[in-house]
C-alpha cells in the first residue's frame, strides 16, 4: 500500500529530520527532508488500531500558509506505506510516480484525443434481440410485495382466530353461543387457513359442543353410537327419542 495520508494530522518531530540525496534512472539528482516513523491509525468505532509506516517530507507551505506564516515557511506531508523493507528514497520516488503518470494521463486527453471515438460508424440493432421490460419488473416487485403483507395479515387472522377460541366463557350462556357463532363465520370467510388445535398453554380449544352442550360441558355421544349393556359385556343401541 502507498498512499498519501489525508486529512489533518500533528507534525513530526523536526529532530526526527534527515536530509536525503537520491539520483533517479534518468539522472536527475533530488534532495529531500525527511522522517521515517510509524503511526496508529484508529479502524472502526471499537477502538482497535492499525500500525503503517510513515514517511514524513518538509516541503514549502502551500500559498494559504505562506499568507499566515510567511513566504519562507514549511509545512509537512506524510506518506502511509506498509512494506517495511522499502528504502525511504524510493518511497518518496514512487510516490512521485503516481503524479507523473496521472499528469501523463491528463496531457494525453487534452493533445492526443486519449477518450476519443476511433470511429462514428454505426450498426442497425437486432429485432429479434431479448431486453427485459421495466414495467414487468416493477409489477414483479409490487406482487412479491402485496404476497408479504397478505402472509402477514393471514398471520394475524389465524392468531386472533386462535386466541379467541382459546377462551373459554360460561358453559351454555349466550355469550358463549355467540362468540363460537362469530368464530365460525370468521373461519369461513378466512377460506381453508383454519387456526391450530391446540391453544399456546396446551389447552384444546373450545368446541361447539363442550361449550353449548349439556350435563357440565361433557361431550354427549351420538344416540346411534352403542353403549356397553350395564350388566354384561353385551352392546346395545342407545335409546333415542323414537324409541318406545
Amino acid at each position: 500500500m502507498l498512499t498519501w495520508r489525508k486529512g489533518s494530522a500533528e507534525d513530526v518531530d523536526p529532530d526526527l529530520f534527515t536530509n536525503l540525496t537520491y539520483v533517479d534512472q534518468p539522472g536527475r539528482t533530488h534532495q529531500w527532508l525527511v522522517g521515517d516513523t510509524t503511526v496508529d491509525l484508529p479502524v472502526g468505532e471499537t477502538g482497535e488500531v492499525f500500525t503503517m509506516r510513515q514517511v514524513s517530507l518538509t516541503v514549502a507551505n502551500n500559498k494559504t500558509g505562506r499568507q499566515t506564516r510567511g513566504q519562507d515557511s514549511t509545512r509537512q506531508i506524510h506518506i502511509l506505506t506498509t512494506p517495511a523493507e522499502m528504502s525511504v528514497e524510493q518511497v518518496i520516488y514512487r510516490m512521485g510516480s503516481r503524479w507523473r503518470q496521472e499528469n501523463y494521463f491528463r496531457y494525453a486527453r487534452m493533445h492526443f484525443d486519449l477518450d476519443s471515438h476511433d470511429a462514428y460508424a454505426t450498426t442497425d440493432d437486432d429485432p429479434t434481440r431479448l431486453v427485459p421490460n421495466p414495467a414487468k419488473k416493477k409489477a414483479h416487485r409490487q406482487v412479491l410485495a402485496a404476497r408479504v403483507r397478505y402472509e402477514r395479515a393471514l398471520a394475524a387472522t389465524d392468531a386472533a382466530l386462535l386466541e379467541a377460541t382459546c377462551m373459554v366463557p360460561p358453559i351454555g350462556s349466550a355469550y358463549s353461543v355467540l362468540q363460537l357463532a362469530l368464530v365460525r363465520a370468521a373461519r369461513l370467510e378466512s377460506g381453508a387457513h383454519t387456526p391450530p388445535r391446540v391453544c399456546h398453554d396446551g389447552r384444546r380449544p373450545t368446541s361447539g359442543a363442550v361449550a353449548s352442550g349439556a350435563a357440565g360441558g361433557v361431550k354427549q355421544p351420538h344416540p346411534s353410537v352403542k353403549q356397553p349393556h350395564p350388566e354384561g359385556g353385551r352392546f346395545r343401541p342407545r335409546p333415542g327419542p323414537w324409541s318406545g
